[in-house]
């Protein structure tokens, strides 16, 4: 019978996930570690081979009826980058790491086109446009296949530049003395003549309308943003008395004077339904009456003004951050990134109930690099943000728990530029050897 009762202890004592810590000598409850990365990929803890992340539905693997306490855990497979955590172990608790990427080392590139450099990217729109024997052509980025041609232009090389639709599907290709409107969806063009009369410099293209900031015939007064049809050559005047304006989702933000410092102002492509959103007291300087991008989500504006930048809800505008080089929502809607300098930070947006749990409001730099960051694009699992820095694309992770873990997944000579696409999940690189090659991301 005792040897019974203590058998049946025993087991009970390991079913509800006990075990005898010999160390402290002490019975304590056990914990477990679940890691997923995006890859089958070798799994060690405390230096120790445990096994493979694999199985017939995933690559998850989990370890269970772990002690409390710190362990080393590493994520590795050859040719790509190795993940490694502190990862701590709590009472009856799990561990989780679900979003692990192993990004590879030394990628293919994949030569797009002819191998020749486009002389503009539209990387919002995912196109190229190329000059070559008196030929424009328009390709989509990853394309080998031109989506559109049309030849006879001599422009100057060194003065050729290209305005892009917001759509993707037009563009106003223009050098020092011609401009050429060209409208992709429906494969045509027109000749516009100068580019003098149009301040494309300065302007927005969007559905066959050019819009652009003129100085105001009243005297003392700001520009007038006009829209000029490149159809017809017709132009109307959309709002009065603005600093700056963006197009954004098929609405117009702009900053007007106000008694208090500035309005931000809020408009349809027609001027119809204009509405002040709030008011801004800024610093009258011109950099800070720029406005250079925003983003609604649920109902809040986020909005990078000058260098500093604000959310706005009902009516109510609020501070961010100062000296921001730009920001962008995670695509899972949970946080936003922003960076600064060298640093780049996330303040979350929403509450997180799932590891690591994070409250609306929470905030942290994600990352500190050694040089400047020109640029950034949330990585497909929010988990991740790819850096564009002048030498190199950076891949940081946003989970802090337990270290940090970064990665310089491809390096630049000089005069490249490289950044990640979202929507096609590839890195695109220009180079004056190669031109406009793709490299497919994990």
């Amino acid at each position: 019978v005792a040897f019974f009762v203590l058998i049946s202890a025993t087991v009970l004592i390991f079913a509800f996930g006990f075990k005898y810590d010999f160390e402290n000598h002490v019975l304590a409850k056990t914990g477990s570690i679940v890691l997923n990365p995006n890859t089958e990929a070798k799994i060690f803890i405390d230096g120790k081979l445990e096994g493979l992340s694999a199985s017939l539905l995933s690559n998850t693997f989990s370890k269970k009826r772990l002690l409390p306490g710190k362990y080393i855990v590493k994520v590795q497979k050859e040719n790509y980058y190795p993940w490694e955590k502190e990862v701590e172990v709590k009472e009856g608790l799990v561990s989780d790491f679900s979003n692990i990427v192993l990004f590879g080392q030394n990628q293919a590139e994949g030569i797009i086109a002819n191998g020749q450099s486009p002389f503009s990217v539209d990387r919002e729109g995912q196109r190229a446009v190329y000059w070559g024997e008196d030929i424009i052509s328009f390709y989509d980025l990853g394309g080998n296949q031109p989506i559109y041609q049309s030849g006879a232009f001599s422009f100057d090389p060194l003065s050729l530049k290209a305005v892009w639709g917001l759509n993707g599907k037009e563009a106003v290709v223009y050098d020092k003395s011609q401009t050429v409107y060209f409208d992709l969806a429906k494969k045509t063009f027109r000749e516009l003549g100068s580019p003098k009369p149009y301040s494309l410099e300065n302007s927005v293209l969007n559905n066959g309308q050019l819009y652009t900031l003129k100085p105001s015939i009243k005297k003392g007064a700001d520009s007038d943003l006009i829209a000029l049809s490149l159809e017809n050559s017709k132009s109307k005047i959309i709002s009065k008395n603005l600093f700056s304006f963006l197009i954004s989702k098929n609405e117009i933000f702009a900053l007007a004077s106000s008694e208090k410092g500035l309005h931000l102002v809020k408009t349809g492509l027609g001027g119809e339904n204009e509405q002040v959103l709030a008011d801004f007291s800024v610093e009258k300087t011109l950099m800070e009456k720029i406005i250079k991008k925003v983003e609604n989500r649920d109902g809040v504006y986020y909005l990078l003004v000058g260098l500093n930048l604000y959310s706005l809800k009902s009516s109510e505008v609020a501070l961010m951050a100062n000296n921001v080089g730009g920001f962008a929502v995670s695509s899972d809607d949970t946080m936003l990134g922003w960076h600064s300098g060298r640093e780049f930070w996330v303040e979350w947006i929403k509450d997180v109930n799932y590891q690591p749990m994070k409250k609306a409001g929470e905030k942290e730099v994600s990352a500190n690099v050694g040089k400047n960051i020109k640029d950034f694009s949330w990585y497909k699992n929010s988990n991740y943000a790819i850096l564009e820095l002048a030498d190199s694309l950076l891949a940081v992770e946003i989970d802090l728990r337990g270290g940090r873990n970064s990665y310089h997944i491809l390096n630049l000579a000089d005069r490249e530029q490289a950044w990640y696409d979202l929507n096609q999940n590839k890195i695109y690189k220009l180079s004056g050897q190669n031109g406009l090659v793709a490299i497919d991301a994990p």
